[in-house]
């Protein structure tokens, strides 16, 4: 009787995510339509947990700033402050996302709003806040930057065109500050690498992002198949019916 139970519990729970699938085939009629909506669904849910690492860079930085950069106390806490409200921002849409319509309209545009204010943040700190000469901190900040590159190229490649531009507005202000930096001829072999790896990273976003595209394509015909299937078993049984 118990394993009849169990058993029962888990063809409901099938014949629950089956007509999950259905609902979401028969409420998005486009296989594009379902790709967009989940990777929305997908850039949301990452953004959940990058959001406190902006948080984390803002408070690191800024301290590091304050103890070893000749610039005025308010320009660091401002740009600390910049930071750790676009960050929370980052965090309300994420959390907020929820159906195809909302991550397809203004959900996604705060998105990537927020994201293209980051990277002017990044930016900004790369080019402007690192005080010349501390090699140390300098190196630091590089390493600060292009990890969050890599974890950007992880986390939103689905907004391809968002990843592009903040990405390359970071890494080429970086760039130029290692060549003003170093204008003794290391610096263009650094602004070059820096160039390079930025190239890499969005090969690598594009190649992620269509990686992904492709599955959720093939989510969207197994639904298909699935929904047809049920109505030509429904055909069937109401034929049978009318024969007997």
């Amino acid at each position: 009787m118990r394993f009849d139970r169990a058993g029962c519990k888990l063809n409901k729970a099938r014949i629950g995510k089956r007509d999950n699938s259905a609902n979401m085939a028969n409420a998005i009629d486009t296989a594009e339509a379902y790709i967009r909506h989940q990777s929305d669904k997908l850039v949301l849910k990452n953004a959940r947990f990058v959001w406190i690492m902006h948080l984390l860079t803002a408070a690191l930085m800024g301290y590091l700033l304050i103890r070893h950069a000749p610039h005025p106390s308010w320009l660091i806490a401002a740009w600390m402050v910049w930071m750790t409200l676009l960050g929370l921002a980052q965090g309300v849409v994420a959390f907020r996302g929820r159906t195809a319509s909302d991550s397809a309209g203004p959900g996604m545009l705060a998105f990537d709003l927020v994201a293209l204010a980051l990277a002017a943040g990044y930016g900004f700190l790369a080019f402007a806040l690192v005080p010349t000469g501390d090699a140390n901190l300098d190196q630091f900040v590089g390493f600060i930057i292009t990890g969050g590159v890599l974890t950007g190229t992880g986390s939103y490649n689905l907004r391809f065109r968002t990843l592009a531009t903040s990405t390359t507005l970071i890494m080429v202000l970086l760039a130029a500050r290692s060549y003003l930096d170093n204008l003794d001829g290391r610096g263009l072999i650094m602004a070059g690498m820096l160039m390079i790896f930025l190239g890499l990273m969005l090969m690598l976003g594009l190649f992620l992002r269509n990686t992904s595209r492709r599955g959720f394509r093939l989510q969207w015909e197994k639904m298909r198949l699935a929904d047809q299937l049920a109505a030509q078993a429904e055909e069937l049984k109401l034929a049978r019916a009318e024969a007997d």
